[in-house]
């Protein structure tokens, strides 16, 4: 479990404290130091990481490191239908990508994507069957109207 990241007396990132399989408190020094533990154990190690430049924690001079932090919790449903359904048609959140640079001194930058386990809209679109491709709103429920959309 990483403690904190090492700073020089530059700020600049030299390793970091860690707390081996003993629960002793060993350190590894490193050229470069990359943050990837997720939101909330990014946050946590950053917030860990004071110095003299950074009373706050590391990247946090503007009081925002671990805020907003958002679960991953992913919910799911089954049901029995008297109809065909097919998967990953709707809206929904398709790729999120995004790249950071804090600007902060031993800080390399870095970035994140998300695939939210839906298909861009022209993947899904072409794995429509041709009923719907065509049109009809249902083969067998005239009711259900699944060709509405922004598709």
């Amino acid at each position: 479990m990483t403690r904190e990241i090492l700073l020089d007396d530059a700020g600049k990132a030299t390793g970091v404290a860690y707390y081996d399989a003993d629960k002793r408190l060993q350190q590894q020094t490193a050229d470069l130091v990359i943050v990837s533990g997720g939101a909330v154990e990014s946050a946590r190690l950053l917030l860990n990481t004071k110095h003299r430049l950074f009373p706050a924690g590391l990247g946090n001079r503007s009081d925002w490191v671990g805020r907003n932090l958002q679960g991953h919790s992913y919910s799911g449903a089954a049901g029995l239908f008297d109809y065909d359904t097919f998967d990953d048609i709707g809206p929904g959140a398709s790729i999120a990508i995004c790249d950071y640079n804090h600007g902060n001194p031993g800080l390399a930058g870095g970035g994140m994507l998300a695939n939210e386990f839906i298909r861009l809209p022209i993947h899904y679109a072409t794995s429509l069957p041709p009923w719907v491709r065509a049109g009809a709103s249902s083969r067998r429920n005239s009711s259900a109207n699944i060709t509405s959309g922004p598709w």
